[in-house]
């Protein structure tokens, strides 16, 4: 499968808080996207240790493993960044309240995890179809859930962007785990809702379906969010490709 990650400032924010990254290792594709927020610029230092964290942990990835001990490695990551964003916000004053959201994809020849904090969010697409993978652990979701409002009014709920989660923000956290059953992947996209936010579902389909490689997919997904108002900041990281994914 082709990969490509980006981020973008948008058209409205004046820093970008956002980070993305992708790493390939002999047996394992690793993506992850961080969403910071708090004032005087701490949500890009939160969102950076956070993609810090993940590019650590991939090292120390060992060449082989299975199922159990990736879902461990990805909770450690999460664990790991929580405390160092807690920490770094409790000795700098200027950084009190930072957090970010945090999602990573891993996936291997036998199966595919993914791990989210926040509402940020991965998606599968097939041929046709599209999936999406996580649930935002926003309290607007959580009022969707309660059948308290509809799927199209949470779209414009006032509080739509209010987390119930977040790294860094509590010493306690409760990452949501996904074991992704798929038979063939055409495409996997990790997201800001800086693009969710702009782009609908049947949108990030159709731009699928009409470009070819994941550099194409991701630029015209970015542009696509900035021309209907690029509102917040833009990161994608996407594995595209047909058929089944193939580990170098």
């Amino acid at each position: 499968m082709e990969t490509f990650y980006a981020t973008n400032l948008g058209r409205i924010r004046q820093n970008n808080e956002d980070q993305v990254g992708i790493w390939e290792t002999p047996t394992a594709l690793v993506l992850a996207v961080a969403d910071g927020m708090g004032g005087h610029h701490a949500g890009e230092v939160a969102s950076q240790i956070a993609m810090e964290s993940v590019a650590q942990a991939v090292t120390y990835l060992p060449a082989q493993f299975n199922k159990t001990a990736a879902k461990q490695w990805l909770v450690e990551i999460f664990e790991h960044a929580n405390q160092k964003i807690y920490e770094e916000a409790l000795n700098d004053p200027s950084k009190r309240g930072m957090g970010t959201t945090l999602i990573i994809a891993i996936f291997h020849q036998n199966f595919l995890l993914v791990a989210n904090l926040g509402d940020s969010r991965a998606y599968l697409v097939q041929e046709n179809e599209i999936m999406q993978v996580t649930e935002d652990q926003t309290f607007v979701n959580q009022l969707v859930k309660m059948g308290q409002i509809s799927i199209e009014e949470a779209a414009h709920h006032p509080q739509r962007n209010v987390l119930l989660q977040a790294l860094g923000t509590e010493l306690k956290i409760e990452v949501d785990l996904y074991d992704i059953d798929y038979q063939q992947v055409y495409g996997l996209l990790l997201c800001s809702d800086g693009l969710t936010d702009m782009v609908s579902d049947f949108e990030i389909l159709a731009i699928f379906q009409h470009f070819a490689t994941a550099q194409e997919t991701g630029e015209e997904l970015i542009h696509f969010a900035n021309e209907k108002g690029g509102k917040d900041n833009i990161s994608v990281a996407i594995a595209q490709g047909g058929g089944e994914h193939d580990v170098k």
